[in-house]
Formats: structure tokens, C-alpha cells, sequence
């Protein structure tokens, strides 16, 4: 009886091991899925946000522009403001 016990003793030495390698395995699966799922959230937010700040160009009337200086539009002036 007593080595009947040491046998499956010994043959199940392993299997802790391998069940701690198949978690594991699992889970920087997991992680390596979830992290790609976010990448990809994130770059789809980014290019988002990129042509937003693309769609909005400024411009302003040229015509009385100086020319020593920065073109500076001044308040209030209705042909200087955001492009519709």
C-alpha cells in the first residue's frame, strides 16, 4: 500500500508545475491581447483627435496684413476668424 502511494507520488510531482506554466501562459496571453486591443484604441482616439485639430483652419483677411510683423488679427474684426 505504501508504495502504491509513493508511485502516484511521483508521478504527479509535475503537474503543479506545468498547471503554474499553463496560468501563466494564459495569462501573458491575455495581457498581450489586451494591451495590442488597447494600442489600437488608443492610435484609433489619436487619429481622431488628429483630424479634428486638421479640420480647423484659421485664416484671416490678407489684404491689411502687415508686413514687418506677425499677421495678427484683431477682436471683433468680422473677416478674421475660424474658416466654416
Amino acid at each position: 500500500m505504501l508504495r502504491s502511494l509513493r508511485r502516484n507520488k511521483s508521478s504527479r510531482r509535475g503537474s503543479f508545475t506545468l498547471e503554474w506554466i499553463l496560468l501563466a501562459t494564459l495569462l501573458v496571453v491575455g495581457i498581450v491581447g489586451g494591451l495590442a486591443a488597447l494600442r489600437d484604441a488608443m492610435v484609433s482616439e489619436l487619429f481622431d483627435a488628429a483630424a479634428c485639430v486638421q479640420s480647423m483652419t484659421f485664416w484671416c483677411d490678407q489684404s491689411n496684413a502687415p508686413t514687418d510683423g506677425p499677421l495678427v488679427c484683431p477682436p471683433g474684426n468680422p473677416s478674421c476668424g475660424m474658416a466654416p
